[in-house]
């Protein structure tokens, strides 16, 4: 006879699969709800409409447009430097991407197709010798451009460009960001840093 002592008692096992799957939506979905809006506030991507940045972001009309990526948290805390891409709204064209050249209280012109800041040319940097401007609107024929206070002067690397040439400033208060890389076509992804 068997003693019950000497049994060996197997309890079932219990099934916990679905508690672990629960689990595991839950934390997916408590961190998509933080990650998502935050991304959201700060970054953005955009397609390229027209060309008034090429050779450097290329739009619609060049058949496979560029879309880009915007960093939009930096705005607030330190001011666009010269040379940036920076994604604003103009009245006019709407959201654009041009580059600034001009800072708040600087006099800008343009000669022999570069920039003069203050009376000097600027040098651009290695990677944007290629850029040459042409001396319309505001800045045709010698005038001086004065940059107002909280606003800057926006150029397209194209010639064939509706920037502050002839939309004049732009206010701190259009520039919704900065343009930080290219993301596609996959065979142009780039960062792009002056």
């Amino acid at each position: 006879m068997t003693r019950l002592d000497d049994m060996t008692i197997r309890a079932t096992p219990r099934v916990r699969w679905p508690r672990r799957v629960g689990r595991w939506l839950w934390n997916t979905l408590a961190v998509l709800g933080i990650v998502l809006p935050v991304g959201h506030l700060c970054f953005g991507v955009e397609r390229m409409v027209t060309s008034s940045m090429a050779p450097t972001l290329l739009g619609g009309e060049q058949g496979r447009p560029d879309y880009v990526l915007i960093e939009k948290l930096s705005r607030h805390v330190s001011a666009p430097g010269r040379w940036e891409i920076v994604h604003l709204w103009f009245a006019e064209s709407g959201m654009v991407a041009k580059r600034v050249v001009g800072l708040p209280g600087e006099t800008v012109a343009i000669r022999d197709g570069s920039v003069v800041i203050d009376g000097q040319p600027l040098t651009p940097p290695a990677s944007l010798s290629h850029l040459s401007y042409v001396a319309y609107g505001n800045v045709n024929e010698g005038n001086v451009y004065t940059v107002p206070a909280g606003s800057y002067y926006v150029l397209g690397d194209s010639n064939d460009s509706q920037d502050s040439r002839f939309e004049g400033a732009v206010a701190s208060e259009q520039i919704q960001g900065r343009v930080v890389m290219r993301i596609w076509p996959i065979d142009r992804i780039a960062w792009l840093r002056p």
